[in-house]
């Protein structure tokens, strides 16, 4: 499937022209005036998709500033009439949509969990001088002082649990201005202190528990380290004299190896040398008597040259002669020739 994605922006845009955004903002309603764009200056292109996101992040911050709270409608009857409750009908939708498991599992744990510093808003139930302890003492301290039941709620280690209804009760509390009984008070600090003291002396035994604790682990893998190596040694020892045992023999085949490739490679040597001495011998031999008959053909040849040298040499003084003989009896017959003409 091919799309066109030409003019598609154009086609998203739910901006109004200018010329109705300047015409809406001149109204004299102020409800018609409200409906212009503030931003139609700096943003000339505002999209759907643009207008979704901005509306979706004010609705974000929105419930982000807010306290939730969890709201299950239900339609009373089926004729759309007030003050008509349909028992049958509203019981049938509780169980449909699970409301009753719901409501017994928020029952049965804790809905509630708060940060630390949240709690800190309750900070006004208790007298100031509860503040200087810590945020987790001061909650407890708090829940304690007024007779939240210890199943109801429980500190982890940066939020407190509440079950249902317990947060309610505190902010009931608040806004009554409740203030705790001082006995109770007293016997809760009482408390605190006796905790700090147990827990000063459980760290002080964990300190001087843990070195010991640490040693004899230290110990015993030692121990174990040094059995399981004894084992190993034990197990190995044989291995490693018949490894010996073996690398010897591996190497003594080897130094024959060795000894047998030098006698070897020595031997292929000194035959080496003689095959090339005799060779040597036999090059020399053709040599000499190469060379012996090639200086007696060169000297044959050379007499040769010579003797054909004097002979082409007779013959050009033949010939010399012969061509000297022929001129001078031309001339001879050109001067007689020229005397008879003269004579006649």
């Amino acid at each position: 499937v091919e799309y066109n994605t030409k003019g598609w922006l154009d086609k998203n845009n739910d901006r109004l022209l200018p010329d109705c955004e300047e015409l809406i903002g001149s109204s004299s309603f102020e409800l018609v005036a409200s409906l212009k764009d503030e931003d139609m200056g700096k943003a000339p292109f505002r999209s759907i998709s643009k207008k979704y996101c901005t509306d979706l992040e004010n609705l974000l911050q929105t419930l982000s500033s807010c306290q939730l709270h969890y709201i299950r409608c239900f339609k009373p009857n089926d004729f759309q009439k007030a003050g008509v409750f349909d028992e049958t009908l509203v019981l049938d939708q509780i169980v449909q949509c699970g409301t009753v498991e719901l409501v017994k599992l928020m029952h049965d744990g804790y809905p509630n969990r708060c940060r630390f510093q949240e709690m800190l808003r309750f900070r006004d139930l208790l007298p100031e001088s509860f503040q200087r302890y810590g945020t987790r003492t001061f909650i407890e301290a708090l829940l304690l002082a007024y007779d939240v039941p210890v199943e109801d709620w429980a500190l982890g280690m940066s939020r407190v649990f509440l079950r249902a209804g317990q947060l309610k009760a505190l902010e009931d509390l608040r806004s009554a201005g409740a203030a705790p009984d001082p006995e109770k008070l007293k016997i809760i600090m009482r408390q605190i202190i006796r905790k700090k003291w147990v827990r000063a002396v459980h760290a002080i035994g964990l300190c001087r528990y843990l070195p010991e604790f640490l040693a004899a682990i230290r110990l015993k893998r030692a121990e174990q380290a040094l059995a399981t190596k004894a084992l190993l040694v034990g197990r190995l020892h044989s291995l490693l004299e018949a490894a010996r045992s073996r690398l010897w023999e591996k190497r003594q085949r080897a130094l024959r190896r060795w000894r047998v490739a030098f006698y070897t490679v020595s031997l292929a040597r000194s035959l080496m040398v003689q095959a090339r001495a005799r060779r040597l011998q036999k090059a020399m031999r053709k040599f000499w008597l190469l060379r012996t008959r090639l200086h007696e053909w060169a000297t044959n040849k050379a007499e040769e040259a010579v003797l054909e040298a004097e002979r082409r040499a007779a013959e050009e003084e033949r010939l010399e002669a012969e061509r000297q003989k022929a001129e001078e009896q031309a001339r001879q017959a050109e001067a007689r020739r020229r005397a008879e003409e003269e004579a006649r």
